[in-house]
C-alpha cells in the first residue's frame, strides 16, 4: 500500500524545526504571525456574515413553515433534493466536519469548494420542510469550508491553513448563539485540538463576528435565571440526581443518532431512497403525533419548558424525531434539539425533585449539551454565556459537569 505524505509548502516546511517560519528571525517569524492574525480577523468578517445569514435564513425557513403548515407534505422531496445536490457537488452525505478536521490534521487543502454553499442549502431545506435539526453544527462545516476557500486562495498550507480554518469555524458558530467564547472552546474542543496557542486567534475572531452580529441587530441567545438555590446537601443530591436523568438521556439520544445512521446506511444504500422513504417516515409520525412541535429547530419549545410548560414527553419525541432525521441525513445538527430535549426533560422533572423550572431547565441544557457533543469545557462556559445570572450559580453548574465527566470519560474509553 502506497504511504500518504502529506504536501507542505516548500517555504513553510514543518517537519523540522528549524524550517519553521521563525527559524529566519525572530522579526520574520513575529511578521508571519502578525500577518496570520490579521488575515483571521479578516476572515472572521465574511464567516461571521455567513453565519449570521444562515441564522436568519433558518429563522426564515421556521417562520414560514409555521405560516403555511403543508409545506411538511414536501418533506420527502427535499430530502431528495438534497441528495440530488450532495450527489451534483460530488461531497459525501456523512462526516463533512471530518473531512475538514482530516484536512487540518494532514495539512492538505482538499476540502471541496462546494462544501459550504451546501451544507447551507441542505440546513435551510431541512428546516423548510420541517425535518427536527439544528443550526449550530452545520455551521461549524460552514465556516470550515468557508476558512478552508479563503485559505486556498492566500495559498496557506500546513498550520497556516488549520489556524484560518479554525478561525472561520469560530466566526460562524458565534453569531448563531450569541457566544464569542463558548465558540472558539468549541471549536477545539469539538475537533479535538490540544494546540491552546490557536485560542486567541479563534477568540479574537469569534468576538469580531459577535460584532457583526451585534452590528446586524441580531440579539443574542440570553436567559435570565432568578432563582438560584442556596447550597445545603440535600440541594446537591437534587442536582446530581437531575443531571444523572440528563446523563441518560443525552446518551440514549446519541446512541439513537448513531444506530439509525447505522441502519439506513446498511439497508438503505441508496441516497435518494433513503432520503424520500426517510422523509415520509417523519411524515407518518408527525401524523401520528398530531403536532408540528417537534419539527424544526424546537426554539418555541425551549422558551415553554423556561416558563415551566413543557410537555411530560416532549423530551422523548423530539429524541425520537431529531434520531430519525439526522440518521437519515437530513442536515444540521443536534445542539440546538439537545437544548430542547435538556430543557424539557429539566423542566418536568423540576417538581418532582424540588426544584425551581427554569434552574433546572438551564442545569438539563448544559448536561444534555455536554452528553450529546462530548464538550464539557465548552457546556460550563456556554452556561456563564447563555444564562445571565448564572455566574451566582456557576457551582451548580460545574457540579452537574462533574457530575457527569466520569460516565463521560468511560464511555470514552471504551470505545
Amino acid at each position: 500500500m502506497a504511504s500518504f505524505q502529506p504536501h507542505i509548502h516548500p517555504a513553510f516546511p514543518v517537519s523540522h524545526p528549524a524550517s519553521r517560519p521563525w527559524s529566519g528571525g525572530w522579526l520574520h517569524g513575529l511578521g508571519h504571525l502578525g500577518f496570520l492574525f490579521l488575515l483571521s480577523l479578516f476572515v472572521a468578517v465574511p464567516a461571521g456574515l455567513a453565519g449570521a445569514f444562515f441564522r436568519l435564513s433558518v429563522l426564515w425557513a421556521n417562520q414560514l413553515r409555521e405560516t403555511f403548515p403543508g409545506l411538511i407534505y414536501f418533506l420527502p422531496a427535499g430530502g431528495v433534493l438534497i441528495a440530488l445536490l450532495y450527489r451534483f457537488a460530488r461531497v459525501s452525505h456523512r462526516g463533512e466536519l471530518d473531512v475538514i478536521v482530516n484536512a487540518v490534521r494532514s495539512r492538505e487543502p482538499n476540502v471541496s469548494p462546494w462544501l459550504a454553499p451546501l451544507i447551507y442549502s441542505a440546513s435551510v431545506i431541512s428546516h423548510l420542510f420541517g425535518a427536527s435539526v439544528g443550526c449550530e453544527g452545520a455551521s461549524l462545516i460552514l465556516g470550515g469550508g468557508l476558512g478552508a476557500q479563503f485559505a486556498r486562495w492566500f495559498r496557506l498550507e500546513g498550520r497556516d491553513f488549520g489556524m484560518i480554518v479554525f478561525c472561520a469555524m469560530a466566526s460562524a458558530f458565534a453569531p448563531l448563539l450569541g457566544t464569542p467564547l463558548t465558540a472558539a472552546v468549541f471549536v477545539l474542543e469539538r475537533t479535538r485540538t490540544h494546540r491552546l496557542r490557536l485560542f486567541v486567534p479563534c477568540l479574537a475572531a469569534s468576538l469580531v463576528a459577535y460584532g457583526v452580529t451585534t452590528w446586524l441587530g441580531l440579539e443574542p441567545f440570553r436567559f435570565e435565571l432568578e432563582q438560584i438555590p442556596a447550597f445545603s446537601i440535600e440541594m446537591t443530591g437534587r442536582v446530581v440526581l437531575l443531571a444523572g436523568f440528563c446523563f441518560a438521556a443525552g446518551t440514549f439520544f446519541r446512541r439513537m443518532m448513531n444506530d439509525v445512521s447505522t441502519l439506513c446506511d446498511r439497508f438503505l444504500p441508496n441516497r435518494f431512497l433513503a432520503m424520500g422513504l426517510g422523509g415520509a417516515g417523519i411524515l407518518a409520525l408527525v401524523q401520528l403525533c398530531g403536532t408540528t412541535d417537534y419539527c424544526g429547530a424546537g426554539l418555541n419549545g425551549i422558551l415553554a419548558a423556561f416558563d415551566g410548560s413543557a410537555g411530560s414527553w416532549a423530551f422523548f419525541w423530539k429524541i425520537f424525531f431529531t434520531s430519525l432525521a439526522l440518521g437519515i441525513g437530513f442536515k444540521g445538527g443536534q445542539i440546538v434539539p439537545a437544548f430542547f430535549v435538556g430543557t424539557t426533560l429539566g423542566c418536568v422533572l423540576a417538581p418532582m425533585l424540588g426544584l425551581d423550572a427554569a434552574f433546572a431547565a438551564a442545569l438539563g441544557l448544559t448536561v444534555l449539551f455536554a452528553t450529546v457533543v462530548s464538550c464539557p469545557v465548552t457546556a460550563l462556559i456556554l452556561a456563564l454565556e447563555v444564562f445571565e445570572g448564572a455566574g451566582m450559580g456557576l457551582a451548580w453548574f460545574l457540579l452537574a459537569i462533574l457530575a457527569v465527566a466520569v460516565p463521560m470519560m468511560i464511555r470514552h474509553e471504551r470505545k
